[in-house]
């Protein structure tokens, strides 16, 4: 993660074209997956290739562990304006990554 550049992330989208359509936040982790920062989208494309990602981090980071109540979620997602929310396992470990969407579909089923 912290020598990770808006160039290497520019380029690693470009390989994955496909999660273009859904994507708005990138989860920086470290050397062992353990969640550290994450970066909106939007900010890549305002800074030069060499920028490290890590200065380009969010000011705050919410998450949540794997055992999270679906309730809860919807809090959080609801109370930060969340469109991505990481989860994370015991050891702080990114499992996954709850959308907005997600959460609406859950809201629909009730």
């Amino acid at each position: 993660m912290n020598d990770a550049t808006v160039g290497d992330a520019l380029a690693a989208l470009k390989e994955n074209e496909e999660l273009l359509e859904n994507l708005n936040t990138i989860f920086l982790v470290d050397t062992e997956d353990r969640l550290k920062a994450a970066v909106p989208l939007a900010r890549l494309f305002l800074r030069d290739g060499p920028t490290p990602l890590s200065s380009l981090a969010a000011e705050m980071l919410v998450d949540v562990p794997v055992t999270e109540h679906q309730d809860r979620v919807t809090e959080l997602v609801d109370k930060y304006n969340l469109l991505a929310l990481p989860v994370v396992d015991e050891d702080r470990k990114l499992a996954g990554v709850i959308t907005a969407d997600d959460i609406i579909s859950v809201l629909r089923q009730k």
